[in-house]
């Protein structure tokens, strides 16, 4: 009867136990992954004009780069509504520069950007 006791506590806590969170291996493990940046307007108003919204936007520039967005703008371009995203990945340097069509959900621009410092100032290396 005693061991019967015995069997029935042990059933009790350790399921209890198995239960219980992991602590972290180590400090790296603790730390939350640096957050995406937020979508802005170039523009007052343009997110009235867009019929896809912003969060749509970031889902589908996430499902064709997965990384961290370090830059997200709804912007008119040449005339045509954008959503523009730099997402860093992993491993690579620079950053991945997509577009997402506003009014339709399309992904209309992909390109990887090496360093935009350079770009920008037209400096090839030399």
């Amino acid at each position: 009867m005693k061991a019967l006791y015995l069997l029935f506590i042990a059933g009790l806590i350790l399921p209890a136990a198995a239960c219980e969170k992991a602590e972290p291996a180590n400090e790296s493990e603790m730390a939350a992954p640096p957050a995406d940046a937020q979508v802005t307007e170039a523009e007052p108003g343009l997110f009235e004009t867009a019929a896809i919204p912003s969060d749509s936007a970031v889902a589908i520039a996430k499902a064709n780069t997965p990384g961290r967005i370090v830059k997200a703008e709804l912007e008119n371009e040449d005339g045509t509504l954008i959503y523009s995203f730099d997402i860093a990945v992993e491993g690579q340097e620079g950053v991945t520069e997509l577009h997402v069509d506003a009014q339709t959900g399309a992904v209309v621009k992909m390109e990887h950007e090496q360093n935009e410092e350079d770009e920008a100032s037209g400096d090839s290396g030399s």
